[in-house]
């Protein structure tokens, strides 16, 4: 009854043929019993009273009870088993289409003596062999593994996690070729067996190609930390320093925390004068940007000119900048030098023709003066003509300086030491100083005796201190230093003044250059050629604090003896 669904008074007085689903199921049922009087474990579908169609497992025989013949009949539900069966059926169906039909190479081996079971077309065609040629032939016999310790890696962690994947090993093919493969295994228990079910896939040309990338990396790692040329990569987005080599630190005195990362960093960093927004434009324009000169401001405040070429690139997934940059602070430097050296031989030249052309005149006008000066009759005029003897002493004095330009002065090159050159000048610096309320300090170390011209030593430091004096109010300190720096011996005179303006710097030395209202412009330059004569350098270091002119004197100077 739960088998069809009625209770008993549904069922009992109606023919057995309602509850059968097939007529052909009733008619072999019949004739089985006619043939044999018994029937034994038929499977026969029924018909429920909701309709469904059940399985049963049918047993029936034929028994006479007072001279009637009855079919005595048991059924077993076995619906359930028969889906279940089915389920199998249909899973393993599609488990075979699927390793079969998978373009991934697969294989079901033993895992006690690795007896391969079945492979799929993949695998025959990945490693070269017919699937007759490796189904029931040992994976150890066919040298598959290149080496035996990934078989047993995979074993351990089997049975440990139960499954592996992405395992990377090396197999051989049939004709000896080692490739590499990612493969993955886990257990299937089929009849008591434990099996490996394994898939490979072939990955030689991506690793290869990782190879070749990496090398290609390599190259360029190598190619741009070891690069002379400071270099850096920057983020086009947002301008941020994504990486910088060696060469770019070292030469700027950085770290590379200080840079990289840093939202912003780049423009803080290198756009001291407003060039870095058309740099960048033009490489978003051309593409590309050769020897374009910008000025970068280090944390140290010092300005730094150079050469900037850069080119977009692709840098982990983004587009940047990688810049070359090729500093030419000191060719700017030498180049600014040199033009200034060429308009002092200019005007040494000149001074070497015209001085006496012009002196001499003067002196016959200075002489008649003087004599003028005795006759009573220009008694009212003692004045005018005492400032224009005056103002002739001065113009005399000039044309001296002017002299003191030629690139071909003769000199008179001595054994001397320079300390001693500055305690002689000491009591007429100091006398000049406190004439305008200020005082002089002398900081002298021991240094090596040069050899110089004792009297154009001597204008150089009453120039430049002269200089200093004029550029502080009263109350200010010149400090006159000098010392050894390696295999160079250092004049410095350091004064108190408001400094010099970042736009003069190009025309400090220069001559006629001059910020003082009554100045000639004389006496600095007058101070770079007797260096010049000297084998000696001028630099100079200014900010508002005060400006400090530094002699050096270089080894070629140093007394050989």
């Amino acid at each position: 009854m739960e088998l069809l669904g009625y209770d008993r008074a549904a069922i009992i007085g109606q023919s057995a043929a309602k509850f059968w689903a097939a007529p052909v199921d009733r008619e072999y049922v019949l004739n089985q019993i006619a043939a044999t009087g018994i029937l034994a474990n038929h499977e026969q579908q029924f018909i429920t009273a909701s309709g469904e169609i059940r399985t049963g497992l049918v047993s029936a025989t034929v028994s006479i009870i007072d001279g009637e013949r009855y079919l005595i009949a048991s059924a077993i539900d076995i619906t359930k088993r028969r889906r279940t069966e089915e389920a199998l059926r249909l899973s393993e169906e599609m488990f075979a289409k699927a390793f079969h039909e998978n373009q991934t190479a697969m294989f079901i081996s033993h895992i006690n003596n690795s007896v391969i079971v079945d492979v799929n077309d993949a695998f025959a065609d990945m490693l070269s062999y017919t699937r007759d040629e490796v189904i029931g032939t040992s994976a150890l016999s066919l040298n598959i593994w290149v080496d035996p310790h990934d078989r047993e890696e995979i074993v351990n962690r089997l049975f440990a996690v139960g499954s592996v994947r992405d395992f990377e090993a090396r197999f051989r093919k049939k004709s000896g070729e080692i490739r590499y493969c990612l493969t993955a295994h886990s257990i299937l228990a089929i009849d008591g067996d434990l099996l490996f079910l394994g898939s490979m896939v072939d990955i030689t040309e991506r690793m290869l190609a990782e190879a070749t990338l990496q090398a290609s990396e390599e190259k360029f790692f190598k190619a741009y930390n070891l690069n002379p040329m400071a270099m850096l990569i920057t983020s086009i987005a947002n301008n941020t320093v994504l990486e910088v080599n060696d060469t770019f630190l070292t030469r700027n005195n950085l770290r590379r925390d200080q840079l990289l990362g840093l939202a912003g960093t780049y423009p803080d960093f290198c756009n001291e004068t407003g060039e870095l927004d058309d740099y960048t434009a033009l490489i978003l324009k051309e593409g590309s940007a050769v020897n374009f000169e910008s000025k970068y401001r280090l944390p140290s405040g010092e300005i730094r000119t150079v050469l900037l070429s850069g080119t977009i690139i692709d840098w982990q997934g983004e587009d940047c900048i990688l810049s070359i940059s090729n500093d030419i602070t000191e060719l700017r430097h030498y180049q600014q030098e040199i033009a200034r050296l060429d308009r002092l031989n200019l005007v040494g030249e000149m001074s070497a023709c015209m001085a006496h052309e012009i002196r001499n005149p003067m002196t016959t006008v200075k002489g008649f003066l003087q004599l003028l000066e005795r006759e009573d009759r220009f008694s009212q005029d003692l004045d005018c003509m005492e400032l224009m003897i005056e103002e002739i002493d001065r113009a005399n004095d000039i044309i001296t300086q002017f002299l003191s330009l030629a690139k071909n002065k003769m000199v008179e090159l001595k054994s001397a030491n320079l300390n001693e050159k500055i305690i002689n000048l000491w009591p007429l610096l100091q006398a000049g100083a406190r004439q305008h309320d200020m005082s002089i300090q002398l900081e002298i170390k021991d240094i090596p005796d040069l050899i110089i011209d004792a009297a154009e030593i001597r204008q150089l430091i009453l120039n430049l201190a002269w200089n200093g004096i004029e550029a502080m109010a009263p109350g200010g300190v010149l400090t006159i230093r000098t010392f050894q720096e390696q295999e160079r011996v250092i004049l410095a005179v350091q004064d108190q003044g408001s400094g010099i303006s970042p736009e003069n710097f190009a025309n400090v030395g220069t001559p006629f250059f001059t910020t003082k209202p009554n100045g000639t412009g004389l006496g600095l330059a007058v101070c770079y050629s007797i260096a010049q004569r000297h084998k000696a350098r001028i630099e100079f270091e200014s900010g508002s604090q005060g400006t400090t002119f530094l002699v050096h004197f270089t080894l070629d100077n140093l007394n050989p003896a």
